[in-house]
C-alpha cells in the first residue's frame, strides 16, 4: 500500500499507472473524485476490481465506469 499525493515531485496518475502494472485490484479513498473514471482505467488493463471510498454524495448514481 502507498499513499499517493500530487505535488511538484510526483504525478499521481503516473504513479497509479506504474503501480497498477503489478496489481489486479485498486482501492481509492478520496473526497474529490471524477464522475468519469473509465478513461483513467483505460491505461490500467490489469485492474479488474476497484473499491471506492468517498464522502461525495450521489457519486455512485452519477458515475461512469
Amino acid at each position: 500500500m502507498q499513499i499517493i499525493t500530487n505535488n511538484e515531485k510526483h504525478n499521481h496518475m503516473g504513479k497509479l499507472v506504474q503501480m497498477s502494472a503489478q496489481a489486479n485490484m485498486m482501492i481509492i479513498v478520496s473526497a474529490f473524485i471524477s464522475g468519469n473514471l473509465g478513461k483513467m482505467f483505460d491505461s490500467m488493463p490489469t485492474i479488474k476490481q476497484v473499491t471506492i471510498y468517498t464522502n461525495l454524495s450521489g457519486f455512485l448514481t452519477s458515475s461512469k465506469f
